[in-house]
């Protein structure tokens, strides 16, 4: 239906049966737009759920920059640009058999000949001025690396919680999550880097276009499956011993 164009005509109609149209094709058109309005004016979905004024979830997630806009397909041809890259380096580093370390080595070969060549191409080119690159490019400023040292300090501070927590074992959730989340890398493991690097880049850049595309829906597909997971977990609780239970509330 989408990739076809439809044209309908009620002459066929008039001449068999006698139709005619209660209102000419241009007043039902600006009818139809304007009861529209008014039914997304009124539906709880569109009125209290979806702004188009304010970002959205996933543009706020991704930081609501240059990231965001390739991600989201709002720069096409950066998006376009990043795919290529992206699946470049998968094929050079993944598909094509090579290890690791040569393949930076090699890398880092062609990164250098690129720099070196660039470093001595004239000011201009036929006229055309050539834009050098500043030394400020190759430089990682000061807050940038404090950071980058504060958010790695702050993820290790909370894995060592998390085991403090799990060795304590009075925390039962944390305890279905770490092993929910383990079992779950299993199943992830089990699968070879290119499926997983395949299907990493595929949701990646479709993901979070979906999401803000059907926000509204997505959360409350969320919302109910969480509702019913604390209805099933209560009465699997239930259905448990007595002195289990009495536990589980004390702990």
């Amino acid at each position: 239906m989408l990739s076809c164009t439809n044209t309908f005509d009620c002459s066929k109609a008039q001449k068999l049966i006698g139709y005619s149209p209660v209102v000419p094709l241009e007043d039902g058109v600006r009818a139809t737009v304007e009861a529209f309005s008014q039914l997304a004016a009124k539906d709880p979905i569109y009125s209290t759920q979806r702004d188009f004024t304010r970002p959205s979830k996933s543009d706020t997630f991704l930081g609501n920059g240059r990231v965001a806009d390739i991600l989201l397909w709002r720069d096409e041809k950066k998006t376009f640009f990043c795919v290529m890259v992206l699946f470049f380096l998968r094929y050079w580093f993944i598909l094509s058999g090579r290890t690791l370390i040569s393949s930076f080595a090699k890398l880092l070969l062609v990164v250098t000949a690129i720099l070196f060549g660039h470093g001595h191409l004239p000011s201009s080119i036929f006229g055309h001025p050539l834009k050098k690159l500043p030394s400020s490019h190759f430089e990682v400023s000061e807050p940038v690396m404090t950071d980058l040292f504060l958010t790695v300090a702050s993820a290790w501070n909370k894995g060592v919680c998390v085991l403090k927590l799990l060795a304590q074992g009075d925390d039962w959730n944390l305890l279905f999550k770490a092993v929910s989340c383990i079992y779950l890398l299993k199943l992830l493991l089990a699968l070879t880097v290119s499926v997983l690097s395949a299907g990493g880049l595929i949701c990646l850049f479709t993901l979070f276009i979906l999401y803000e595309q059907f926000e509204p829906e997505v959360d409350q597909v969320i919302t109910v499956s969480a509702v019913r997971g604390k209805k099933f977990a209560g009465k699997v609780v239930d259905k448990l011993p007595s002195s289990l239970v009495i536990y589980f509330h004390r702990s």
